[in-house]
């Protein structure tokens, strides 16, 4: 589809070089020589980008674009503008204008500005039908500077489809999304998007899932198939909890990496493909390095471009946004619109630490809803935790809460999983089950 451009100069010779210029440029150019054109033309066709002169003979440029930022503060405009006027231009971008120009400028220069606000544009169009239309991307609706930083990474790292990305971050805080953003705004975005978790199978398999394997490559092998690097190619594979790659295979996923050929198991012809990579984990990988559980040229080759989720208490001022975004959603798919919160549970949510982070808030919201006798959601129906706790998980510095924190730390970040949780914490799995049973009373503050 051929971007779409409102061309504003009253200058007759101007307006017609820049029309022809920006036609072979490849968009759909609407030129017009007054305010009053323009107006028309913007409400009446879509448009992608606005290019308006400051001086026009029957208005200001200026009060021009705050009057089409009022109609759709979505479409970039830039201004140009002659020296004396930039204290205006400047003032219009602070407003909300893409960016402005100085007459006389090169048409390269130009090209080269409007290119970029059209591509801004796409972007944003990208990831305003990513936060309508799907329910996972509701985890980084908000107005917090770490989530608009977020969102901004991800929008520059997805343009440069072959840079490798790491994102860090604690189990329930998006990290898949995150991947998922990625893959959705880059060149990629029709090609297959592949997941691999290397901590849910053994070091045999992962290899299997991975390289794919020929015929009677394994006893049971009485058929050959194509592994996740295959599935992936002109796409993006995405290796969740990359820190727990086996180190055997490590060296065969650094070649990989790198552009080399690779064969399935048991296979004697060369593979190539064209896939990008994409890896998450909520593990130390530095550490792991030093411990000798993780390559070090493997971390670096992956950490091109890295990417850290933050955690929901780091940006607590977005909580009522993503409430309000889950009970909408919730509400709907359990057929009970238009679901509220009580302001004192609100509170609540507001000063809770979420050690499972958004993960755990959705939870927390689904089960309140269906523990709810109506559509409202009141600090009834919201978990122990949160009504007796948020003052004593923050204040309380006894040793038993000191424990139960940490407890609670590490079974987020095992996603819950109570075996993995037990061996991290090198006591049985009995034990913690005791200790979950029994939670510990109130300290002195």
């Amino acid at each position: 589809m051929k971007s779409r451009l409102l061309l504003v100069e009253d200058e007759s010779a101007m307006r017609q070089t820049l029309e022809e210029v920006f036609r072979k440029e490849n968009f759909t150019v609407f030129a017009c020589s007054t305010a009053r054109d323009a107006r028309e033309v913007f409400q009446r066709e879509m448009v992608h980008v606005a290019l308006v002169d400051v001086r026009l003979p029957d208005s200001s440029g200026i009060e021009l674009f705050r009057e089409l930022h009022a109609q759709d503060a979505a479409t970039p405009c830039v201004l140009m503008t002659a020296f004396p006027q930039t204290r205006d231009a400047v003032q219009a971008v602070k407003e909300g204008a893409y960016d402005y120009i100085v007459k006389p400028f090169e048409l390269a220069q130009l090209k080269l500005l409007v290119a970029k606000a059209s591509e801004y544009m796409r972007l944003q169009s990208e990831v305003r039908h990513l936060r309508d239309h799907t329910a996972a991307a509701g985890q980084f609706l908000g107005q917090s500077a770490q989530a608009r930083r977020l969102l901004e990474l991800v929008e520059r790292v997805a343009a440069s489809s072959g840079t490798h990305v790491l994102v860090r971050g604690e189990s329930g805080a998006g990290k898949e999304l995150v991947s998922q953003l990625v893959h959705r705004l880059s060149p990629r975005k029709n090609g297959p998007f592949v997941v691999l978790n290397c901590s849910a199978l053994p070091e045999e398999l992962v290899e299997a899932e991975l390289f794919g394997y020929e015929k009677g490559a394994y006893t049971d092998a009485r058929a050959g198939k194509k592994g996740l690097l295959e599935l992936a190619d002109d796409g993006t594979l995405f290796l969740d909890e990359i820190g727990d790659m086996p180190l055997g295979l490590q060296p065969k996923l650094l070649r990989v990496l790198d552009g080399s050929p690779f064969r399935r198991i048991g296979g004697l012809r060369n593979l190539q493909v064209d896939t990008r990579f994409l890896a998450a984990t909520n593990r130390d990988l530095e550490l792991a390095v030093r411990e000798g559980r993780f390559r070090s040229d493997l971390l670096y080759r992956l950490k091109v471009f890295e990417i850290r989720v933050p955690a929901l208490r780091e940006r607590r001022e977005d909580i009522p946004m993503l409430v309000e975004h889950f009970l909408r959603t919730l509400s709907a798919a359990m057929g009970r619109h238009g679901a509220q919160i009580d302001p004192e549970a609100l509170e609540l949510l507001g000063v809770y630490d979420w050690p499972g982070n958004v993960r755990e808030l959705k939870n927390v919201l689904e089960r309140a809803l269906i523990l709810a006798n109506s559509a409202r959601v009141g600090v009834e129906e919201l978990p122990a935790e949160l009504r007796q706790g948020a003052e004593p998980i923050a204040g309380d510095w006894s040793l038993e809460s000191a424990k139960w924190r940490h407890v609670q730390e590490v079974l987020a970040r095992c996603g819950e999983n109570r075996t993995e949780a037990a061996r991290l914490l090198d006591i049985s799995r009995s034990t913690l089950k005791e200790m979950l049973r029994q939670r510990p009373a109130k300290g002195r503050k």
